[in-house]
């Protein structure tokens, strides 16, 4: 099935599907990402619901969009902010949730942050370079999967909360 988002094209045939666990793929992604989080001396705070159904997913594809967030979370917080990820499933999905707690991305640029070319300041007002890339990305990777994507913010200057949820496997 091929796939085509403002000037990238992909198929699913490209994926390396397998069934496989998120808890895996998001501790290898954490395991990556710490030393940024801790040069920021930032918080990760981690609620991982154990042994949750398989997914069929390439993990290295998931583990990107993983790296993605992590990274776009800690530009949008703070030095000293926290960052939780949580992974749970709900009506045959399962989610990945990743907070911060940093400068909420404005409701003006909330239809345009999975467009490749979308830029945002972090909380010292400095552009931060590719979320837009890095965030059409995800969304390309978690769609070719059958799954999808969001933003939630609560409020000004109370974080945002981005969510995946791709389809259990079909034999879990």
């Amino acid at each position: 099935m091929a796939h085509q988002q403002e000037g990238l094209s992909l198929n699913s045939s490209c994926l390396e599907l397998e069934a496989t666990n998120i808890n895996l793929i998001a501790s290898r992604a954490i395991t990556q990402a710490l030393p940024l989080i801790r040069s920021h001396n930032q918080s990760l705070t981690l609620n991982l619901t154990p042994r949750l159904p398989k997914i069929a997913a390439d993990p290295l594809r998931i583990e990107q969009v993983l790296l993605n967030l992590i990274s776009n979370a800690v530009n949008l917080t703070p030095n000293g902010g926290n960052i939780s990820i949580s992974a749970y499933e709900r009506q045959g999905f399962v989610l990945v949730s990743i907070t911060d707690s940093g400068t909420t991305i404005p409701p003006e640029k909330r239809q345009e942050i999975f467009k490749p070319h979308c830029y945002l300041e972090d909380n010292r007002g400095q552009q931060i370079p590719e979320i837009g890339l890095g965030l059409s990305l995800c969304r390309y990777f978690v769609e070719l999967h059958g799954g999808t994507i969001w933003l939630e913010t609560k409020g000004r200057s109370k974080g945002n909360t981005f969510t995946f949820a791709l389809p259990l496997h079909p034999r879990t």
